[in-house]
């Protein structure tokens, strides 16, 4: 029969086994397929000449993930699928007015005359090859310049655009790295924190994400880290966008793999360049959630595609990762 102080000592020794620092490595087993979900919402308000525009943006993405072989060196090869993407994006009319695009890349006739729906639903229906570095940091992805060549030969209109600024091979990246907990070169314990930094290419401006990671609890089944950070463009041009304020903060859980069973994250930015239209300035503020979660395969599973002109029943669902006019990536 336990005692008061022998449960007292086991649970004691049981929290300082928990604290104890211990490596978070990479550890997926290969040839294992998960499945996920990424959310993505915007809420953004653009100033030019003296006009506000509002736009807001829902995605999602349904994607696999299985890794293929892992190296003596930590190095992993995946395969990446983007089962599914569905959204919408609402854009401002004319005399205050605003309209609505719902787009479902496993529904061909939701295609728009805007080719937005084209366009933000290209990297569906694909596969890429990953390259993943042992602390979790996606290396490169293979095979997206492929399927952005052949979305610009059938995307016509502002969807063109969007091939240009916000669905690009960075931006496919940075979805790929929400599903991969970014690790700590040394090992940690509960209350241990760490830094990483990371730069992308923003059309020809380097963005720099600083972030502190803390390691909130941990068991043998769940690894749960907290993150804060900042996102500049200090090397920006007086010609170019700059971010003038950029913050993000948010959670995630991961299994022993690595792999992220749950996320979710907030980021806010204000952004300024030289106005498209004339002299002046744009200004750009935003507010983006993100939220990934690991899901069963049965719910990864593509629905039957609807007959031509039938209304879709889920239409307006969305979330995943596209990048605004002069905004980043969400990044760590």
């Amino acid at each position: 029969m336990l005692t008061n102080r022998t449960a007292s000592v086991l649970l004691l020794a049981a929290t300082l086994a928990a604290q104890e620092a211990a490596p978070l490595r990479l550890s997926v087993p290969a040839a294992e397929p998960h499945f996920f979900r990424h959310s993505f919402t915007r809420n953004q308000k653009t100033e030019v000449n003296g006009e506000e525009l509002v736009f807001a943006t829902k995605l999602e993405h349904t994607m696999k993930l299985t890794v293929t072989t892992v190296g003596d060196d930590g190095v992993a090869q995946a395969e990446f699928t983007v089962l599914r993407t569905r959204g919408t994006m609402e854009l401002p009319g004319g005399e205050g007015t605003s309209q609505q695009i719902a787009f479902d890349s496993a529904n061909d006739d939701e295609a728009d005359e805007q080719g937005i729906g084209p366009a933000l639903t290209s990297f569906a229906g694909h596969s890429y090859a990953l390259r993943i570095g042992k602390l979790g940091d996606v290396l490169e992805v293979q095979g997206v310049q492929e399927v952005l060549a052949e979305a610009q030969k059938r995307v016509q209109g502002m969807g063109r655009q969007l091939l240009i600024n916000q669905v690009t091979p960075s931006n496919l990246k940075n979805v790929a790295q929400t599903l991969i907990g970014r690790l700590p070169e040394e090992p940690v314990g509960v209350g241990s924190s760490w830094q990483r930094e990371t730069r992308d290419d923003l059309r020809g401006t380097m963005m720099l994400t600083r972030t502190k990671l803390t390691l909130g609890k941990r068991d043998k089944d769940r690894s749960e880290i907290t993150f804060e950070g900042n996102i500049a463009t200090p090397d920006a041009k007086p010609e170019q966008m700059r971010l003038t304020e950029g913050k993000l903060t948010g959670t995630e859980v991961l299994a022993p793999s690595g792999l992220v069973v749950s996320s979710s994250r907030k980021v806010s930015t204000k952004s300024e360049g030289p106005s498209p239209v004339g002299a002046g300035t744009i200004t750009v503020a935003s507010e983006t959630e993100v939220a990934v979660a690991e899901i069963p395969e049965a719910e990864a599973k593509l629905p039957a595609k609807k007959p031509a002109g039938e209304p879709g029943k889920d239409e307006g669902k969305g979330g995943d990762g596209t990048r605004s006019p002069g905004e980043p990536d969400v990044a760590r």
